[in-house]
């Protein structure tokens, strides 16, 4: 009785492990982590595949690029040429249309007014009457406009010629932020290139498709540095960031601090080159010597923005500019890393110079050594020879070798005890051999 009370126990217990060893984790993580990649200033703002890879921008600072007073357009000028529409504040503000007239000035308030006057309206009484508020209140709404634009201005093109209805455009005036500096403070993206859409985090658009995030849109939070104001930047389409005047500072100065003030090669030939003060054509040769005399903005006539530019003079006076966001380093190297490199490949030429010195001695001493051992071997006739490179009749097979090497091919027949070899070293070169003796050569 006491043995099976004993085994029910263990099985009891040994059950009670086994039921013991089963859990269940709640903590796992299903998703992958996804990390921004770290900001690298040789690099301006531009489109990133992973929408995450926006984060690197926060904290960083960014410059708004003044416009061009040279630039011409191909199109008619117009006063909307100079405002923004991307900038937009948290608050909105309303004010009326400048421009507009009472509405007792109108075409509709007066015709109103004289119709309600021959219908009975007496006076001032007119303007009391429900048809004349009412008409009066949908004219002044229309005269007012609520807008969230940062900064905003309404520029009048035209006035409805049947309501009186002021019609135009509202912005930001280029000029109330150009050559302003901005600190990047958030970046919230949406699916939908419209700035209505909700905005989320990042981290919630993970890398599905890729050709999805070519139309993602993105809500940058900026501040401005000067007045402490938070505005919004909103890119329609993630993929043309790059296309908007600002300019990330860090990339700017990076830029500055490599080649500002340096000395420097040209890389290759650079032909029809502008020199910038006398309008000269410029061709610059290979290894020609520059100076970075400035890294600034300049105004063209092809862009409504300034581009900023490298600017190289020479020892002549002139001076011609770079883009800066181009490949600068294709077209020149600082001195300072063209003497290394041209001490660098001097060394190697005198390693290269010193290797061939010393293949050519031990290809003379094994040669000496070739020739004392066939001397020694063969006597002093046939030892010089196989050294030259000769062969005669009567020489072995192992003398031939020796002397021209191995045969391309071996062709061998016996007739009666007699061995005859012929050795193929070319399609004109050949040796023969009766029974392990040289009898003919064909060269």
């Amino acid at each position: 009785m006491k043995t099976l009370q004993l085994a029910f126990i263990c099985v009891i217990l040994f059950t009670s492990n086994i039921n013991a060893q089963i859990t269940v984790r709640e903590d796992a993580i299903e998703k992958p982590t996804l990390k921004p990649k770290q900001y690298d200033s040789l690099i301006n703002l531009q489109f990133q595949i992973n929408p995450i890879d926006y984060k690197q921008y926060i904290g960083q600072k960014v410059f708004f690029i003044p416009r061009s007073n040279k630039f011409k357009s191909n199109t008619k000028p117009s006063n909307s040429d100079n405002i923004i529409t991307f900038l937009h504040s948290k608050q909105k503000t309303t004010f009326r249309k400048p421009g507009a007239r009472p509405f007792i000035r109108t075409d509709l308030g007066k015709a109103l007014y004289d119709f309600l006057l021959k219908t009975g309206a007496k006076g001032k009484d007119t303007i009391k009457y429900p048809e004349y508020i009412r008409s009066k209140t949908e004219y002044e709404a229309k005269q007012n406009v609520t807008t969230d634009i940062y900064l905003p201005t309404f520029i009048l093109e035209r006035i409805n010629r049947d309501s009186s209805e002021i019609i135009g455009r509202i912005g930001t005036k280029t000029e109330l932020v150009e050559n302003k500096y901005f600190s990047i403070i958030n970046i919230d993206a949406s699916k939908y290139s419209d700035r209505i859409q909700t905005y989320s985090e990042l981290k919630e658009f993970p890398v599905n498709n890729p050709n999805d995030n070519l139309v993602l849109a993105l809500r940058i939070s900026l501040k401005d540095l000067e007045n402490n104001d938070t505005i919004f930047w909103f890119v329609n389409q993630a993929r043309f960031i790059n296309n908007f005047p600002f300019i990330l500072l860090p990339y700017f100065e990076k830029n500055k601090e490599l080649y500002y003030k340096k000395d420097l090669r040209a890389e290759k030939n650079i032909d029809g080159l502008i020199d910038l003060k006398t309008g000269a054509i410029v061709n610059i040769k290979t290894g020609d010597k520059w100076n970075c005399n400035d890294v600034c903005f300049i105004a063209l006539e092809s862009s409504f923005y300034c581009k900023p530019f490298y600017v190289l003079k020479n020892d002549n006076g002139a001076e011609v500019k770079f883009s800066i966001e181009n490949d600068f380093t294709e077209s020149f190297i600082t001195e300072e890393k063209f003497i290394e490199r041209d001490k660098l490949a001097k060394m190697a030429e005198q390693e290269k110079l010193k290797l061939k010195a010393e293949q050519e001695k031990k290809k003379k001493e094994d040669e000496i050594k070739f020739k004392t051992d066939c001397i020694n071997r063969f006597g002093d006739k046939l030892g010089k020879l196989i050294s030259e490179g000769n062969v005669i009749l009567g020489m072995t097979t192992e003398m031939c070798r020796l002397s021209w090497g191995e045969p391309i091919e071996v062709n061998r027949t016996t007739v009666k005890g007699l061995v005859h070899e012929q050795w193929v070293y070319s399609w004109s070169n050949y040796l023969y051999f009766d029974n392990g003796k040289l009898t003919a050569i064909q060269d």
